[in-house]
């Protein structure tokens, strides 16, 4: 679901600070239905706020912050160096879980994370006679900087699961980022909220029950069950479709330079799912 978010955030006529906060908004009133169906969760909503909302509260700004950066690599780049930047985040997971969730990391995670900057460079440096422009370096800068956000969302995420249902951390999280776009829009842009609205709720309304509703219910249900970095690197099937799509709705034609910078960073990912997977053995 995820994969279609940088194809949308191109084609859609509004911004994506608009697509985050219309489709969230969207959302809440599905969770909420969702939530019907489920009454021992929904029963706790309000107390798993009461309990929970200083980690909530920073979940959703690392969410905020991570899609900003994302879109606005998209918006500034291709769709294969956006993705492939954004994709550094199990390499931060990684780095970062020992300190903030007690995951250990050994010398194939180092491995992995110079695996990672060499295709970072790739990326940076095709070729010395084929410099990306001042706009590209910028679009990739972002694209690491929301794989930095990422990892911190991800660890949140991670941290929320042991203590509240995936239910209230999906709509809790989903009130926080809307509570805090709504006044942002309405300085930023105030005019253009209706319009936005009233021109693209279905688009918003289809956004908010798929990419807003089901996939992090999805998600982090599954992020309960299993570690945080094996549950970031899972992700990688994100970016495979992303670019697919790219491919094919956009017409871009990424260089190979582009797809052995990405390769690198996915064989990062690969050497440290397989060192989880020779510790569970």
């Amino acid at each position: 679901m995820w994969s279609s978010w940088g194809i949308i955030i191109r084609l859609l006529p509004v911004t994506a600070a608009q697509v985050i906060c219309f489709s969230t908004l969207c959302s809440l009133p599905i969770l909420l239905l969702a939530g019907r169906r489920m009454p021992a969760a929904s029963a706790r909503l309000l107390a798993d706020l009461g309990s929970s909302w200083k980690l909530i509260s920073v979940l959703a700004c690392c969410l905020l912050l991570n899609l900003f950066f994302y879109f606005t690599a998209i918006r500034m780049t291709s769709i294969a160096n956006a993705v492939f930047t954004h994709y550094t985040a199990p390499i931060f997971v990684a780095l970062l879980a020992p300190l903030t969730i007690a995951e250990p990391v050994d010398r194939l995670t180092v491995a992995a994370l110079l695996l990672s900057l060499a295709g970072l460079f790739l990326l940076l440096f095709p070729g010395l006679d084929m410099p990306l422009s001042r706009r590209d370096q910028l679009g990739i800068a972002a694209g690491v900087m929301s794989g930095l956000t990422y990892a911190f969302t991800l660890l949140t995420a991670k941290r929320l699961t042991g203590v509240i249902p995936p239910l209230s951390i999906a709509f809790w999280q989903g009130v926080f980022m809307v509570a805090i776009m709504l006044p942002v829009l309405a300085v930023s842009g105030g005019d253009g909220i209706y319009p936005a609205l009233s021109s693209f709720w279905y688009v918003f309304l289809l956004l908010g029950l798929l990419h807003c509703s089901v996939a992090p219910l999805l998600y982090v249900d599954a992020l309960r069950r299993v570690k945080a970095q094996h549950a970031a690197i899972i992700g990688y099937l994100e970016p495979v479709g992303t670019i697919a799509l790219g491919i094919l709705v956009l017409k871009e034609t990424p260089p190979a330079v582009v797809f052995a910078g990405g390769t690198l960073i996915l064989g990062a990912g690969l050497l440290i799912i397989t060192r989880g997977e020779r510790r569970h053995v």
